[in-house]
């Protein structure tokens, strides 16, 4: 498991650390080459029940009362279901094609950080007031997050953002997957009653 993004030359720790372990992999001895059957999947955000990305937001929000000041808002994402991300896993081991391949894994849509904010809020029935922070006071909001318990947000993450992750190729086709779109998914486990989704519910603007 990777990261769309990962490269040994990227912005962030977290990129270059996921950068550095496909090397690592890929490297394993395997008789006088490099190992063959090294599968690699890269990837968008992640969301599901108990995810760190949604119920992170969602848990802002709470305390917040809806108010966030939000780095980056116009990075961009394809989310992806871990159900989708577990499919792909699953039926790799079965293809043996995928020895040797990169998957790059992405949801149906193309969101902004501010849209799956606001998304989130939605499906979690919260306030959302969102205000787009520039670079120098993200930062700064990255510093100073990052010396709380848990990291909310760091520089790190700051630094990540710099960087869209959209896949360019896609593997959930190579593998005959149908991503679901989050737009489904959210209310299942971020509504308080688990409502289904209206059908006059939209992407946000």
């Amino acid at each position: 498991m990777s990261s769309l993004g990962a490269s040994e030359q990227a912005p962030s720790r977290y990129l270059r650390s996921k950068g550095a372990a496909e090397a690592a992999v890929r490297a394993l001895p395997h008789g006088e080459q490099p190992h063959p059957a090294v599968t690699v999947f890269r990837p968008s955000v992640i969301f599901g029940a108990h995810d760190s990305l949604t119920n992170r937001f969602a848990h802002l929000l709470r305390m917040s009362g809806g108010i966030l000041p939000l780095a980056r808002a116009n990075a961009r994402f394809a989310p992806i279901s871990v159900l989708d991300v577990a499919e792909a896993f699953a039926r790799a081991l079965t293809a043996p094609a995928s020895a040797g391949a990169t998957y790059e894994l992405c949801g149906p849509e193309v969101l902004t950080l501010e849209q799956i904010v606001r998304l989130t809020a939605r499906s979690a029935h919260l306030p959302c007031h969102i205000f787009e922070l520039p670079d120098l006071l993200a930062r700064l909001q990255g510093v100073v997050m990052g010396l709380l318990p848990g990291k909310p947000f760091s520089l790190d993450n700051f630094r990540s953002l710099t960087v869209d992750s959209v896949c360019r190729e896609n593997g959930c086709a190579a593998l005959g997957i149908e991503p679901r779109p989050m737009l489904a998914e959210l209310p299942l486990y971020l509504s308080p009653t688990r409502a289904q989704l209206r059908p006059d519910l939209h992407l946000p603007e």
